[in-house]
């Protein structure tokens, strides 16, 4: 589902306060990673991941050419177990193709176990 960019912002803070862990997912016609982080920076025009043995560091400019997609659970069943609510930003580089063969950056938010300590 499309959502604006301030409605996606208001997840990335909710992640950001609640320290939730990130997987994120870079698509792109050239190559593709996969990481974990947290939100360790959030303004209104970056994003600032870094996993939790700090390491690794992914930064991110918000761009007006990005389109924002909410998803949940429901989209993806089988997985359902393992991630809350995520969000896609998509690049208009090629606006015209079906999203899932744009170039994008998916951020999913990991069910962690509790700990019983």
């Amino acid at each position: 589902m499309k959502v604006g960019r301030e409605e996606a912002l208001d997840l990335f803070r909710k992640w950001e306060t609640e320290r939730s862990l990130l997987l994120c997912n870079l698509g792109f016609r050239l190559f593709a990673a996969k990481f974990k982080g947290r939100i360790a920076k959030l303004t209104s025009s970056e994003l600032c991941l870094v996993s939790d043995d700090t390491h690794s560091e992914f930064v991110m400019t918000f761009r007006p050419d990005m389109d924002f997609h909410y998803q949940d659970a429901r989209n993806t069943p089988t997985e359902s177990h393992l991630y809350e609510c995520g969000v896609a930003i998509f690049f208009n580089g090629n606006s015209k193709s079906p999203a899932e063969e744009r170039d994008h950056i998916g951020f999913t938010e990991v069910k962690e176990l509790e700990s019983n300590s």
